[in-house]
């Protein structure tokens, strides 16, 4: 495990950061899985580069974070929000703070540029610290299979944002190869 004390930085991903996003995300899930997801989601127009962030100590990569639109199939038309996938910190430098302080800033840039929601698929003893509340408390459903409803949270950016909007989250169709 890295060191506490060392400084993270938290900035916008460059064009010249791919290889080393990439990098992050192989590092951190142990598969090729989500590294395919970023290039994925940074080909569509599903895509925002001012949401994209990488995490940096002593100038190197260590982290990423990206946001990218899906929406919320409700009448009587859809809602467009925010998806937080993926979140990849390397191992080496997990546990000391890189993930959150990429979570935190993503969101708030999110907010800044007037989304109001956001959608994230992953740990219900990790996201609830930022806010994220289990989807089906919104009435908001998950496209995946889950064995732990709670896995699939939201957070409104906005007070009420998601107020009167339910529905299934309509993703990209290159997140459903995702395993």
């Amino acid at each position: 495990m890295a060191p506490v004390s060392k400084e993270i930085v938290i900035r916008q991903e460059a064009p010249t950061d791919v290889d080393a996003v990439r990098n992050v995300h192989q590092l951190a899930f142990g598969r090729p899985d989500e590294s395919e997801l970023v290039e994925s989601i940074r080909q569509s127009d599903s895509y925002i580069p001012e949401l994209s962030f990488v995490a940096l100590i002593d100038d190197q990569i260590v982290g990423h974070v990206l946001f990218s639109i899906v929406h919320i199939d409700t009448e009587p038309e859809q809602k467009r929000v925010l998806a937080l996938a993926p979140l990849a910190v390397r191992p080496d430098y997990q546990r000391v703070g890189v993930g959150a302080r990429l979570t935190h800033h993503g969101l708030a840039e999110a907010k800044a540029r007037g989304w109001d929601a956001v959608i994230v698929l992953g740990q219900p003893s990790y996201y609830p610290r930022f806010g994220f509340q289990p989807s089906h408390e919104f009435g908001i459903e998950s496209p995946f299979p889950l064995n732990d409803p709670s896995a699939f949270m939201v957070l409104e950016l906005e007070e009420d944002a998601l107020e009167n909007c339910s529905g299934m989250v309509v993703y990209p169709d290159f997140f459903m190869t995702l395993t």
